[in-house]
């Protein structure tokens, strides 16, 4: 299938941004009685977000990309942050997963609310190993620039001195 395709697919990550967005917050504002609940979808709604942004084409990067993704310590903190949040958000909907199991005197609607929020710290999880790929994959592509531009400059300085 054409890559152009999923490139401008993963555009279509901004609308899921601002409906999970839109949806965590408007519960707060409301008052909504399901409010766990709907921040949950809100979660879920960004994972899925995560998840459509890593479809983008790795090969177009800009020149500000470039020159991060150059520097090995940036590339490295980078990669602790993202997979420590993910540890972290996947801990946290573990919890709350088994939260009814833990406390067995919480009413069925407020499981169910947990469930919610649970299944969307799930999808989050999921969205952000989307993204720590398409990191890596970004990553192996910029340290094939540089290696390919190492390897011109060398047969250029080889070049130079067989005609010197």
């Amino acid at each position: 299938m054409n890559t152009k395709f999923f490139h401008y697919l993963s555009y279509t990550s901004w609308i899921f941004y601002a409906w999970g967005i839109y949806t965590a917050f408007s519960a707060m504002w409301l008052e909504d009685t399901a409010l766990i609940s709907q921040i949950g979808f809100g979660v879920f709604l960004c994972g899925i977000a995560l998840g459509l942004s890593s479809l983008s084409d790795s090969n177009k990067l800009s020149k500000f990309e470039i020159k991060t993704l150059s520097k090995a310590k940036y590339v490295k903190r980078q990669n602790v942050y993202v997979v420590a949040t993910l540890c972290i958000t996947m801990i946290v909907g573990l919890f709350f997963l088994m939260l009814k199991y833990m406390n067995p005197s919480l009413s069925p609607e407020k499981a169910v609310q947990y469930d919610n929020l649970a299944f969307g710290c799930m999808a989050m999880s999921l969205g952000m190993i989307c993204e720590l790929k398409q990191l890596q994959e970004k990553v192996r592509i910029v340290a094939g620039m540089h290696r390919i531009e190492g390897q011109a400059s060398t047969l250029l300085q080889k070049d130079h001195q067989r005609n010197t």
